[in-house]
């Protein structure tokens, strides 16, 4: 989004033609930002949501949390999901909440199912904030991995039940990065398309994802 209003933040345009839904192109800042030169140069990098943002007063903790990340072995600040018993059980309830198409889910379910080490009850991961070292080769190779798959763009378009299987794949356990109210702050007024909700037309690239 060339125009994007972005007061105090330094906006970094990637373009991303070649996919072709809206949520993919996305997703590439979350995983894969880290390839992007300036990013290259950071201690580590805190992801949110469009709808979240910083709390200011707490300036020192992410510094305190930005020297843990770049000094852990993994690289990756992550918290478990409060709800989701696996991968599989995620993506019923992504069907039931109207976040995906059932062609999708599906075709996400079935290929889980053919990767001989998946596990059904790998732990899950809350999605929507995390900390990684953007120079950690085991981030990196991680994010490598999920991408090649998630980028083809043939299974669900939500990101946590593939990144759960990833992190399985791998054997990474992510350290704990604390508790959101501790360091963000949701706007729910940015929130796009009725709490995350779309149909059919989304894999056509018909809105943007936020």
């Amino acid at each position: 989004m060339e125009n994007i209003d972005a007061p105090g933040w330094t906006v970094k345009n990637q373009p991303l033609s070649e996919y072709r839904r809206y949520i993919t192109q996305s997703r590439w800042a979350k995983f894969m930002g880290w390839k992007d030169e300036s990013v290259q140069g950071c201690q580590a990098v805190f992801y949110v949501d469009g709808f979240c943002g910083p709390k200011l007063k707490h300036s020192e903790r992410y510094k305190r949390l930005a020297r843990a990340i770049h000094d852990s072995d993994v690289g990756l600040f992550q918290n478990q999901h409060e709800v989701s018993k696996g991968p599989l059980d995620e993506l019923d309830r992504i069907l039931e909440r109207n976040k995906d198409i059932a062609k999708n889910v599906q075709a996400s379910k079935a290929w889980l199912l053919a990767q001989p080490d998946f596990r059904p009850d790998a732990l899950m991961y809350a999605n929507h904030y995390i900390g990684y070292n953007p120079k950690s080769p085991v981030f990196q190779q991680a994010a490598e991995f999920f991408w090649q798959r998630y980028s083809l763009e043939e299974d669900s378009w939500r990101d946590q039940p593939l990144w759960s299987y990833v992190l399985d794949h791998f054997r990474i356990v992510p350290t704990r990065l604390g508790t959101f109210d501790a360091l963000f702050k949701q706007y729910y007024k940015r929130m796009g398309h009725a709490g995350h909700r779309y149909a059919a037309d989304a894999d056509n690239a018909a809105a943007p994802s936020r």
